[in-house]
């Protein structure tokens, strides 16, 4: 009896440090215009449909949304999502994202390069820390 006692404690104990340690998702769906949207959730069908719900909402062409990809963190390391946007000659606006505020940068400044009509113009604007 008393080992039984004690491996219920146990098994209390570990399924509140299991559930203690949750994961945050990131996912990213994109259109055939290279645009990208993301997504944060707890877990990874909600953060697979909210990325995919953005695109559609804010994309010019919503039937080309595609989920890309799906990351898991765990929460104690997961820092938020940079954006970062670049402008060009003529006013255009395009944004990156990454974990990093370089990979944001790197993300937005490509954009640029590929999607502007001058890609010599580009040039790096700002970046904001999201979620």
């Amino acid at each position: 009896m008393r080992t039984f006692l004690w491996l219920i404690i146990l098994m209390a104990g570990y399924a509140g440090f299991s559930s203690s340690a949750s994961a945050a998702w990131r996912c990213e769906a994109s259109d055939k215009f290279g645009d990208a949207w993301y997504a944060v959730a707890s877990s990874r069908g909600a953060a697979a449909s909210g990325a995919l719900r953005f695109c559609r909402q804010s994309s010019d062409n919503p039937r080309s949304c595609d989920l890309d990809y799906c990351k898991s963190y765990q929460s104690s390391h997961y820092r938020g999502i940079w954006e970062c946007y670049a402008v060009g000659f003529l006013g255009g606006r395009w944004h990156g994202m990454g974990m990093t505020r370089t990979e944001g940068l790197r993300n937005s400044y490509a954009n640029c390069l590929n999607n502007s009509l001058f890609p010599g113009s580009c040039e790096v604007g700002y970046c904001l820390r999201k979620y």
